[in-house]
């Protein structure tokens, strides 16, 4: 979408390098990934911890004999897109730049697509709402809630709770970033078109000038007339040539300011998740009676990121352990 002449090159690597998704890339692709799964992880997380407190209230009683709760399935992982890169496109030029293009130093037409590059600016700033969206809800509610509750380890959720709201956000202003560099850049490719095309239209006004005055010379001689309309003409093209190229060469520092801010953006955007390496990174654990359950997690995800969920084994394991515990306890009750 950004194009193939020299100001696509360079927008495009800068803007690449903002949105990621390639092998190898660390953008905001990479950064809304890590900031979906730790919202997801909060959610597993805070699953479990009440599903601990569940079967701490149930397996305190007398006579209990239920099988313990397990939390819900571990969310499913989201995975990096893949974004293409920008540069590229269509190599279409005016049917009348070849008359100028020997002229204009060997600078090229702007051909990004506008349309495909504001199109994409309305995609960055939606998923941005999407995500302040999302923060607002865990900042108007899930954080005070978490936080209420009386428990030694709430006050760490909480934390984490909040950590991952900022990271939404953060990501959120990195999607806005990307969005205006990309209007921006369409702007800046409108604007360097409308001024190449504005020397056009004087240099054809000049050239229809010139010829009157070749055909006003005509009868005094044919030689002098050509001659006057040849060196005006190619004097013109020259000048012309000359304004046009250093109209693409604004052009071209335009392009490079459009994509300045998105230098900061992907940083903050960065810093917000690294913050989230300690959530990322966590382990749940289901608890019963006699202690913690081995065995309990599974390890998938992107590199330190662990999504839990307990194994088909496991489960059965602890289910029959307490149907076990149960018999035991009532033929204790009547025999006693």
């Amino acid at each position: 979408m950004a194009g193939t002449d020299t100001g696509a090159h360079a927008w495009g690597l800068k803007y690449d390098a903002l949105v990621g998704g390639r092998a190898g890339g660390a953008g905001l692709m990479e950064a809304a990934t890590a900031a979906i799964m730790g919202a997801a992880q909060c959610s597993d997380l805070l699953a479990t911890t009440a599903v601990n407190h569940q079967n701490a209230d149930q397996q305190s009683a007398m006579n209990n004999a239920g099988a313990p709760a397990f939390p819900p399935t571990a969310k499913p992982m989201f995975l990096v897109p893949a974004i293409p890169s920008a540069e590229g496109g269509h190599s279409d030029v005016p049917g009348w730049w070849h008359t100028i293009q020997a002229y204009v130093q060997g600078e090229m037409w702007p051909n990004g697509h506008q349309d495909k590059l504001r199109a994409a600016a309305d995609a960055w700033h939606g998923a941005a709402r999407e995500l302040r969206a999302a923060a607002d809800i865990a900042n108007d509610g899930v954080i005070e809630s978490v936080r209420a509750q009386k428990s030694p380890e709430f006050p760490v959720a909480a934390t984490n709770c909040a950590l991952e709201r900022d990271s939404l956000k953060a990501v959120a202003d990195g999607f806005d970033a990307a969005g205006t560099a990309c209007s921006d850049y369409a702007q800046a490719i409108d604007d360097a078109h409308s001024k190449i095309l504005h020397e056009m239209a004087a240099l054809g006004a000049t050239v229809a000038v010139t010829e009157a005055v070749a055909a006003v010379l005509i009868p005094f001689t044919a030689a002098i007339s050509e001659g006057v309309s040849k060196v005006v003409d190619v004097a013109r093209l020259v000048a012309t040539g000359a304004r046009i190229a250093n109209i693409i060469r604004e052009f071209r520092v335009a392009a490079e300011a459009s994509s300045l801010p998105t230098a900061s953006a992907l940083g903050n955007a960065v810093r917000a998740v690294g913050e989230l390496s300690p959530l990322l990174s966590a382990r749940a654990q289901l608890f019963l009676a006699e202690g913690a359950i081995p065995g309990l997690l599974g390890t998938e995800g992107l590199d330190l990121l662990s999504r839990p969920y307990i194994r088909v084994g496991t489960r059965q394991a602890v289910e029959a352990a307490a149907r076990k515990d149960a018999r035991r306890e009532v033929l204790h009750q009547r025999y006693r």
